[in-house]
């Protein structure tokens, strides 16, 4: 099935001290992290308390991708924008949220409708579980993770906001064979 994630905080982090300034935000540790890679992440308040979780990935040396749930993403780019400023981080700090959308195809079947659409090597070795790749999708330019929120397999694909509708529909016509459909945040 396909579910359309577009709400979800897209924010991408520039700098040296992007990895610890997510050390500091969030409750797990970022040097080991290798570029293409992601891993869950839950952010904390100055005084401890969970305010959001995601999942966050390292595309290079001082450059990160990270999502947050749908109603807290301001408050997720207003919380490390306030941490950078009072540790003087040297950060940059983007908030893509409006500028991306993202589906999450998964399923049992969503290996075979994604490999009907992207060149990328989808294998347990090449893709593994919690990757990050940057590839081309039904012949868009995206970011993908490979995730699971459903106990499934499942790939997380953000696009350019305008290619969103494009996407979609290529990702309902591949998978029409094996009967995919839309589902919604509760069926998940």
């Amino acid at each position: 099935g396909v579910i359309d994630v577009s709400t979800l905080g897209k924010i991408e982090l520039f700098g040296p001290d992007a990895a610890p300034l997510l050390e500091y935000a969030y409750t797990c540790s970022f040097g080991k992290l290798v570029a293409g890679q992601t891993r869950y992440i839950f952010m904390v308040d100055s005084s401890g308390t969970i305010v959001d979780d995601g999942v966050a990935g390292r595309l290079g040396d001082g450059h990160f991708y990270i999502t947050g749930t749908s109603t807290h993403s301001q408050t997720v780019l207003r919380q490390l924008q306030l941490f950078a400023d009072q540790l003087s981080l040297d950060v940059a700090i983007i908030d893509r949220t409006f500028q991306l959308a993202a589906v999450n195809l998964t399923g049992p079947l969503s290996l075979r409708v994604m490999s009907r659409l992207t060149n990328l090597d989808l294998g347990e070795e090449a893709f593994p579980y919690l990757a990050l790749r940057e590839a081309e999708v039904a012949s868009v330019p995206c970011r993908l993770m490979r995730v699971g929120f459903v106990g499934e397999l499942g790939y997380e694909i953000h696009v350019p906001c305008s290619y969103a509708a494009r996407v979609w529909t290529k990702l309902m016509e591949a998978g029409g064979p094996q009967g995919i459909g839309p589902f919604g945040v509760e069926a998940q």
